[in-house]
């Protein structure tokens, strides 16, 4: 059966143009500018067509192969620009318009007429060069992001691609085009076919990857602090109870962490709450970056955040607040050259079997209260002979004697002895305001 060369042109064509245009006037669910380069892309299969259709008028008109190819060539560029947006770097456009021009320009002035096939070896090379970088940026996914699963779809089949049009360029060079087995296996029928499939699951997996990228950001807004790029408190304690009852059947020991910055309202009254919030998004990848793989970190409220470490010890969460306190006091974040910040710790950790994770999250906020009677900038463990209880939505009597465990830059315990204190039933400890 003949395939009819210029209706499966047409077919890819025409969808081509569809997707184009619905990328670059549909609604968008992100201002990303991807939509924009996969529009564009989508363009260029189409105006490539036209040029060639142009060259078969007559001699005269020869170059517009070349020019067909470099449009071509310029779609698979815009592709793999689109994908780079879509992962969230940066775009290398002078090279993506650069080389497809000068492919083209270099074309007609040293290659030698040879109908349509003029300038095909170029062609063929750098289309299957942009296919692999497209590829390679699909399957990568974003920054400290796994790769959409649409995306991997269109990583195999820019590889696909790419394998083609090298395999193409290899058989123009050992065989030639007059060749039975190039214009059988490699001709235009078979290259049709290919682009009429690439251009049929690249629309719909780029329309997946839109969408998919929409349900991710939106689920990030759920799930993360927006300044500090943390989890949020809603989704901190989600993973508190779910490892709750994880933990309990393993009996493993764990450790909370809750972190309070020391005389942070001053910071914000002298400086600026612009400076306070660079201030807590540099405390955030501080703390980040001192914690275990594996631990969970979060912006529990204001300048407080809390980090909840499975499996550590005692000594184990004590290590990594320390580790905290030094990295706070070398960094070399922009803001801290104008405000070196310090922080207040209070630890709580256990065996599963003793204690919920819920209740020990309330005793790390009652270490970090007397962290913070204590002077500040230390790390206080919490110490069951302070507390014998602390329940929620309990009023909690406090002792008139009371062991405090300071771990850094403490001097002898100072005693101080509020009469009550609240204990909320989400766990936070709040004797007064923190500054």
């Amino acid at each position: 059966m003949q395939l009819h060369l210029p209706t499966i042109f047409l077919i890819s064509q025409l969808i081509s143009v569809a997707c184009g245009l619905m990328f670059l006037l549909g609604p968008r669910t992100t201002e990303s500018p991807f939509y924009v380069w996969f529009g564009g892309a989508f363009l260029c299969a189409p105006s490539a067509i036209i040029f060639y259709r142009l060259a078969e008028l007559g001699d005269q008109w020869l170059w517009a192969y070349p020019a067909g190819n470099a449009v071509a060539t310029l779609a698979v560029a815009l592709i793999w620009v689109g994908a780079r947006s879509v992962n969230g770097r940066s775009l290398p456009l002078k090279t993506a318009f650069l080389i497809p021009a000068l492919i083209m320009v270099g074309v007609w002035i040293a290659a030698t007429p040879n109908g349509e096939w003029t300038g095909a070896l170029p062609f063929f090379l750098s289309f299957s060069a942009f296919s692999a970088l497209a590829s390679l940026e699909f399957s990568r996914g974003g920054i400290d992001e796994p790769p959409l699963v649409h995306a991997r779809v269109l990583a195999v089949m820019c590889a696909l691609d790419s394998g083609w049009y090298l395999v193409r360029a290899i058989g123009l060079v050992v065989l030639g085009v007059d060749h039975p087995l190039f214009l059988t296996v490699l001709g235009a029928e078979n290259a049709a076919i290919v682009l009429t499939l690439t251009i049929v699951v690249g629309s719909l997996c780029l329309s997946a990857i839109a969408k998919e990228r929409a349900l991710r950001a939106a689920h990030r807004l759920a799930i993360e602090d927006p300044l500090t790029g943390l989890l949020n408190r809603r989704e901190f304690i989600r993973h508190v109870e779910e490892m709750s009852i994880s933990v309990g059947e393993r009996q493993n020991d764990y450790a909370v962490l809750l972190f309070d910055l020391d005389h942070f309202k001053s910071i914000n009254d002298t400086y600026g709450h612009m400076i306070g919030d660079e201030v807590l998004k540099a405390f955030a990848r501080v703390a980040r970056d001192a914690l275990r793989e594996g631990d969970l970190i979060c912006r529990y409220g204001g300048e407080e955040f809390a980090a909840l470490l499975p499996g550590a010890t005692e000594d184990d969460a004590v290590a990594v607040a320390e580790r905290i306190h030094r990295h706070l006091a070398t960094s070399e974040e922009a803001v801290f050259k104008r405000v070196r910040p310090t922080t207040s710790v209070g630890v709580a950790s256990v065996r599963s079997a003793e204690v919920p994770l819920g209740t020990l999250l309330r005793r790390a906020d009652v270490a970090l209260y007397h962290a913070k009677e204590e002077g500040r900038s230390r790390t206080v463990v919490f110490d069951e002979a302070w507390h014998h209880a602390t329940v929620a939505s309990a009023w909690v009597e406090e002792p008139e004697r009371r062991r405090c465990q300071p771990i850094s830059g403490a001097v002898s315990p100072r005693l101080a002895a509020p009469s009550k204190t609240r204990v909320p039933a989400h766990g936070a400890i709040f004797g007064g305001e923190r500054h």
